[in-house]
């Protein structure tokens, strides 16, 4: 059969594109005849061809030339063979185009993975990547992708804990070759377990790897470890890893000695789920934690109508009895859970709580909101305490009253990696998901979670602030719809809460697309609606004070912020005050460097109308004593230094010596300064010097007086600063002085180091 008979249109090309695929499926069948017939009998070559794909050919026939085998190989797999006519965007044509590619430069690499069972057939997810993977570890270590691809992992199909560990491998096998090793004889460790306990010890194993190489040779140096690990010892080792990262003393009292249960739970959609509780205490009589776990992930599953996404529930409990482990607060590790038993009750709270996180973890509002919504609706239940009566308990703390929605704590407390404990996403969240339940019922609720937590499952991203919004409209009853919308836009703040807002704003809603703002000239802006944004960007000097005033009658000072150049990182090293005047907001601030800044009002919820946006230079005063840690005043122990806050702007610094655990006394008094904020700095005369928690324990028990936080602004005094401190290092330390609310006036401050 003649060519033309096979492809119409090689016969008379439409364009030039045409022409260049005919050249190449011509040199294809010159190359190979049986390969020539295998391509022009292609469904996406029958049909014509588009540019990305008369490039594939123009690839793969530079590859026939060289190596038509290898070329035969690729367009025999059943999966290129099978490809439709559409293929533009789908994984298998961008699979197929990186083949033939990589062939060119690495033949080898490409008949690995031609003739591997990996590519035998459609490929999942995490095929997928681990074909990703191994081009990219073949490129430079043909040896390693080779030793990689003939894992049992890969050979038997792979799940998304068994691509974590090869990714690692493949990332530090030539600088870590040990490491790389030890994560490689995984599978051998864990084959013989069951349930998520294979896939909850190799994520163990993998993070103790890359973040604590010591202890995790302390972990596969116990005589347990060496002679193979029971179910028991694997449930161990999985609780290790946070206890190494969090309290390294728990971690090495669990190594000496632990105490273990298990008992098996029949669930009626999750069916035999395993729950095990560790503790570094025997246990005590009689209690009835396991009915608790039992009947919180019951509950969990009747409220989700999903099953609970493990077969092995693990809690760590931990016992503080005569020793302080610095653990404070509960936690959900994503392997396990870590709850901490009460010193004054002996007993453990929160598990329906840490349970729930094992369907939410993200945002992190919602993932506490749910959790703790759980928790009361299980006292709910139960008769303890009524969803009304919770709503009302929650109303009345203050904890997060300064904020006047989850959006405003979202922008006023960025998570910056790793999570630092707040009261507010626990409340903010709670408090949400209370208001909602008790407007749309339960059924709407169930579904909408729901949804929100399979789609995030099958899609593998996490859920959207948006996703969680359109959720709960979608499944609220109809009549319901509207009311829930104001409620959200209350509680929430989000601005795609107002579909049906159209304005023509001024100044646009984030930093790119910021109005400019000059500084000694005013600009005027209007808040077209409750939760409008205007960000501008202005210039400033270093070392340069700025008053910038808002004119507007109902904005809060914290709804004005300053960015650094990138707009998105909160600007603090220079701020001095913020406060909420009678014409509105004033922020007083320190240009940290020269450059372009944002500066961002925004409405969380309040008013809406015009103000006025003013940006001043202000002239520098007489200081007695520098702003700045490389100007700070020395101080001695015993010593009384006076000074004074000669502007809103001032900023006294003095420097002291500290040996580590030396207890040091500070005492600030007032002349005529009439409120004062106080700072205890590390040598870089910026980052906080912290009490270390076994430190606090200390002070407290001898009778003193200690601040968990002290930074600047974090408190103010109206008559005098007082507290003990024990320096958990040695070196020099700083502490500053300046004027609360932007007052002025004298003061003085004394350090002493008292003997206890």
């Amino acid at each position: 059969m003649h060519l033309s008979q096979a492809l119409p249109w090689v016969a008379s090309p439409p364009d030039a594109v045409h022409r260049e695929a005919a050249e190449s499926i011509v040199g294809l069948w010159v190359s190979d005849a049986e390969l020539g017939d295998r391509v022009v009998r292609m469904a996406l070559v029958v049909d014509g061809v588009t540019d990305d794909e008369a490039e594939a050919l123009a690839l793969l026939g530079e590859l026939a030339a060289r190596d038509s085998g290898l070329a035969g190989l690729l367009v025999h797999l059943p999966w290129v063979e099978g490809m439709p006519t559409d293929v533009q965007g789908s994984a298998e044509w961008s699979l197929f185009k990186l083949l033939v590619a990589v062939g060119l430069d690495n033949a080898e690499l490409t008949r690995l993975l031609a003739t591997h069972p990996l590519l035998a057939d459609d490929l999942t997810y995490e095929e997928w990547q681990v074909t990703e993977l191994l081009v990219e570890t073949g490129s430079t270590n043909l040896e390693w992708a080779r030793r990689l691809a003939e894992t049992d992992w890969v050979l038997d199909g792979l799940e998304r804990h068994e691509l974590r560990v090869l990714s690692t491998v493949a990332s530090i096998a030539d600088s870590l070759t040990p490491s790389a090793e030890f994560l490689l004889g995984i599978p051998r460790l864990t084959a013989h377990l069951s349930g998520d306990l294979q896939a909850h010890l190799t994520r163990m194993l993998v993070n103790l790897t890359l973040s604590d190489q010591g202890r995790l040779e302390q972990v596969i140096a116990q005589p347990w470890f060496t002679d193979g690990l029971t179910e028991e010892e694997a449930v161990l080792v999985v609780t290790l890893e946070g206890a190494a990262r969090d309290s390294p003393d728990l971690f090495q009292d669990l190594l000496a000695a632990r105490f273990i249960q298990t008992r098996t739970a029949e669930l009626s959609l999750g069916g035999r789920v395993r729950l095990w509780v560790v503790q570094n205490t025997p246990f005590p009589a009689g209690e009835q934690l396991f009915q608790r776990l039992e009947e919180a992930a019951r509950y969990w599953e009747g409220f989700m109508q999903e099953p609970i996404p493990t077969n092995d529930v693990i809690l760590l409990v931990v016992d503080p009895r005569g020793k302080s482990y610095g653990l404070s607060r509960e936690g959900h590790l994503g392997t396990h859970m870590r709850l901490v038993r009460s010193v004054d009750l002996g007993t453990v709270s929160y598990v329906p709580h840490e349970v729930g996180h094992y369907f939410f973890r993200e945002p992190r509002w919602l993932a506490e909101g749910v959790s703790q919504f759980g928790e009361a609706h299980v006292r709910h239940l139960s008769g303890v305490q009524t969803l009304e009566q919770r709503k009302q308990e929650l109303s009345l703390a203050t904890n997060c009253s300064g904020y006047a929605n989850i959006r405003h704590f979202q922008y006023e407390s960025p998570d910056e990696g790793g999570v630092t404990f707040d009261r507010c996403p626990y409340d903010l969240g709670e408090s949400f998901m209370l208001s909602v339940f008790l407007l749309v019922g339960q059924q709407a609720v169930s579904a909408a979670l729901r949804d929100l937590y399979v789609s995030s499952r099958d899609a593998r991203l996490p859920i959207t602030e948006e996703a969680v919004y359109n959720a709960f409209l979608a499944n609220a009853p109809a009549d319901r719809q509207a009311a829930f919308s104001d409620l959200y836009r209350r509680l929430h703040g989000a601005a795609f809460a107002f579909p049906e807002t159209d304005f023509d704003d001024a100044h646009g809603d984030d930093p790119a697309n910021a109005g400019a703002a000059e500084v000694g000239r005013s600009v005027t802006g209007a808040l077209d609606y409750m939760f409008d944004f205007d960000y501008f960007r202005f210039p400033a000097q270093e070392g340069r004070k700025y008053r910038i005033t808002v004119a507007h009658p109902s904005l809060p000072a914290d709804w004005i912020t300053i960015y650094a150049p990138d707009g998105v990182t909160p600007e603090t090293r220079g701020l001095r005050s913020s406060s909420a005047g009678l014409s509105g907001p004033e922020v007083l601030w320190i240009a940290p460097g020269t450059g372009e800044y944002f500066l961002a009002v925004r409405n969380f919820g309040g008013l809406t109308g015009n103000y006025t946006l003013s940006i001043d230079p202000v002239e520098d005063v007489l200081d007695d004593h520098g702003d700045t840690a490389a100007s700070a005043t020395s101080l001695t122990p015993g010593q009384t230094a006076s000074g004074a806050v000669d502007d809103e702007f001032d900023l006294d610094y003095f420097r002291f010596q500290a040996a580590q655990g030396q207890w040091v006394h500070v005492e600030v008094q007032i002349g005529t300064l009439e409120f004062l904020s106080a700072g205890l700095y590390e040598a870089d005369g910026t980052t906080p010097a912290l009490q270390r928690p076994e430190d606090m324990d200390t002070i407290v028990s001898s009778g003193g007086t200690y601040l968990h936080v002290i930074d600047l602004m974090s408190a103010a005094w109206s008559r005098a600063v007082s507290f003990d401190w024990i320096a958990p290092h040695a070196g020099e330390f700083f502490l500053t002085v300046s004027g609360a609310q932007g007052r002025v006036g004298s003061y003085s401050v004394t350090i002493t180091t008292p003997e206890r």
